[in-house]
């Protein structure tokens, strides 16, 4: 990339990621779209991926994941943060165009969030955050944080760490209701399964992994 052309990139960076997306869609309770192509039950044929694009290849990036409820359970929110994505190199977006939104595919389909931010340091793209809303959680003690990270987040009471095998059901206490959140926590256990990444829980009620029956 020519000087002239990486000064061009930076300078409309700002105004490019800011405009990307609808005031609308820029809201706390973004649109979750579900489809159901196949079975939980059915064989891992497809590889879960992430991408920010509707017809992008998958991001290489692992991301950090973090997952809180509302104090009366109704809805969850898992908050994707991506630190050095691929896509905020400068020639991806010169090249590919404005990032719409994340996808989280596997082989029961597609979930889909529009609510996208980017993050700057010192006038450069440092970091993308995702956040998909889940309705009627209904969980108890599920609040924290999937992350490649082996140290605890600051902001974090759980995290996914590097060497995990499966999540594993909640063992008491009450069970997640809503469709959407049970979709949610089968995609992340595939996810977490083909990125070899662990869940650790805590805090202030103590440990537990989030469970579907």
């Amino acid at each position: 990339m020519t000087v002239q052309r990486e000064r061009a990139v930076l300078a409309l960076l700002p105004s490019l990621f800011a405009l990307q997306l609808p005031s609308s869609a820029r809201c706390r309770h973004p649109t979750l779209l579900f489809r159901q192509d196949a079975s939980p039950e059915a064989a891992c044929s497809v590889v879960p991926t992430l991408a920010f694009r509707k017809d992008d290849a998958p991001e290489a990036a692992v991301p950090d994941v973090a997952l809180t409820r509302s104090r009366d359970g109704s809805t969850g929110t898992a908050t994707f943060r991506f630190d050095n994505a691929t896509v905020l190199s400068l020639d991806d977006v010169w090249d590919n165009g404005l990032l719409t939104g994340l996808w989280l595919r596997d082989e029961e389909g597609e979930l889909h969030t529009r609510d996208l931010d980017v993050e700057f340091e010192r006038g450069r793209p440092a970091r993308v955050v995702a956040i998909l809303v889940l309705k009627s959680v209904q969980v108890q003690q599920s609040q924290g944080v999937w992350g490649a990270s082996r140290r605890r987040r600051a902001c974090g009471q759980l995290c996914l760490r590097r060497g995990a095998t499966r999540l594993a059901p909640c063992p008491d206490g009450p069970r997640p209701s809503a469709q959407e959140w049970q979709r949610f926590i089968r995609f992340m256990e595939r996810y977490a399964e083909a990125n070899d990444l662990s869940y650790v829980g805590g805090g202030r009620s103590g440990s537990r992994e989030p469970g579907v029956d």
